[in-house]
């Protein structure tokens, strides 16, 4: 992508045709990388020029770049509520990437890598409040041909402000490119994205406590290779839910993409049907997908009406998707509408689809298209959609971050999560309720030990 000049009349703020909605956009190409929870800040990236911006609701005509990296540029994918950035630097005159987060006053600043790591390394993620950034680390793999693997990666914040680095170099991947992250959960036990496997085939993937999970059979089989009657030499296949992966240039597409404050994850999957189990034969099919990591429920949606795949969504009542299209959960349908009719506003380009929204709806972060008429190439564009009301009610975080006494604790739901360490949880009759980092408990007051240091906390 090259800057266009295409765009003056319509650049940075435009009043919607309906009042009470306002749009803003920019001249200067990018992609919405994230949103922060409260709609204040929008993160926005150009990935071909290397560039960030931050946008605040409170200045909203003005895009700002960050470009405080003396040995190279900044990309930005995700901010938290109170303008802290998350991305990743690149080296000049390399193709290296390093994990960075950037704060309100434009300052860079590393985030702390693990040895041996490649030349792919970002942070994705951010919580509301900095203290959980997520990303993913490119690291080399056994297998001779691949040329690395990515693995998920979180940095906690500590007492001292700085940021301890977690890798989760023990999940069983499989034997492909691995694994990457687009969305975290509030408390960071959560981490969505997409698993690249079989022989080249993406799915929709978690790492819940620590575990990987996905929902696809995942098969190697040793096949001999026959010429003239003869066995000649044997060799691996791989077969997704039966299905024989790249056997006719198939191959299986998904990921999750977003996920919401009620535990709902967004995305789109691939199912196979007409299944020949002794050719591995198919017919596959893509549906939009959400999934709850709550009451573990999936809801597809066939990708028609336009709808192909969700971007994000808030509590199941509105899914974004590609296009200028949406889809809201009514009584007994869920309706495929348009955006612009929906909230009363005229873009100024083609609209790709809304990527990111704060918690309550407030804010869409949209990106735009213009084909330049000179090469024919699509360049992409940020658009802001800042709405008069919310669409949804904000549910708050449910989630207490504990400081002090040698310790951090995060306090959700049934839960105690020790931040950097293990320790003892104590009902208050003195009777042991837990040992680790995780301690899953009933609503109550605990006491916390770890080493020396107690802490009497509550729990929801």
């Amino acid at each position: 992508m090259k800057k266009s000049l295409l765009l003056s009349a319509a650049a940075m703020a435009i009043l919607a045709a309906n009042a009470e909605t306002k749009i803003y956009t920019s001249d200067e190409l990018g992609i919405i990388g994230g949103v922060s929870s409260n709609g204040r800040y929008a993160a926005i990236y150009d990935d071909e020029n290397n560039l960030g911006y931050i946008w605040d609701a409170e200045n909203p005509e003005e895009f700002k770049l960050i470009d405080g990296v003396e040995s190279g540029k900044v990309e930005l994918y995700a901010v938290s509520d109170n303008g802290i950035a998350v991305g990743a630097y690149s080296v000049k005159g390399t193709y290296y990437y390093y994990p960075c987060y950037v704060t309100p006053d434009g300052t860079v600043h590393d985030l702390p890598r693990v040895p041996h790591t490649l030349y792919t390394n970002y942070a994705t993620c951010v919580n509301s409040d900095a203290s959980v950034i997520t990303g993913y680390m490119h690291f080399n793999d056994p297998d001779p041909d691949i040329p690395g693997k990515y693995t998920p990666a979180q940095w906690f914040r500590n007492e001292d402000g700085e940021y301890d680095v977690v890798i989760y170099n023990d999940l069983d991947l499989p034997p492909h490119q691995g694994f990457i992250t687009t969305a975290a959960s509030e408390d960071g036990r959560v981490i969505a994205g997409r698993l690249y496997c079989a022989a080249g085939s993406e799915i929709p993937a978690l790492v819940v406590d620590g575990e990987l999970k996905y929902w696809n059979k995942l098969e190697t089989r040793i096949e001999p290779f026959i010429y003239k009657g003869q066995i000649l030499d044997y060799y691996e296949e791989y077969y997704i839910d039966g299905f024989h992966d790249g056997a006719n240039a198939e191959y299986f597409s998904g990921q999750f993409s977003d996920m919401d404050a009620w535990g709902n994850v967004y995305g789109y999957r691939t199912h196979v049907e007409d299944l020949n189990e002794e050719t591995g034969e198919g017919k596959l099919v893509m549906t939009s997908c959400i999934y709850n990591y709550n009451d573990d429920e999936w809801w597809d949606m066939p990708n028609t009406g336009g709808v192909q795949g969700f971007s994000c969504g808030l509590n199941r009542e509105y899914m974004f998707t590609r296009g200028n299209r949406m889809v809201v959960a009514g009584e007994d349908v869920d309706e495929v509408k348009s955006l612009t009719s929906e909230f009363g506003f005229s873009a100024p380009m083609s609209i790709t689809g809304v990527i990111r929204c704060s918690k309550d709806g407030k804010v869409l972060g949209a990106n735009t298209e213009l084909s330049n008429p000179a090469t024919g190439e699509y360049q992409y564009f940020p658009m802001l959609i800042v709405l008069d009301e919310p669409l949804v009610e904000d549910p708050g975080s449910g989630i207490e971050i504990v400081k002090g006494n040698d310790m951090t604790l995060l306090l959700s739901t049934g839960r105690i999560d020790i931040i950097g360490g293990e320790g003892y949880v104590y009902d208050l009759n003195g009777r042991l309720a837990g040992i680790g980092s995780t301690i899953h408990v009933a609503p109550g007051a605990y006491v916390v030990k770890v080493g020396e240091a107690t802490r009497k906390v509550m729990v929801k």
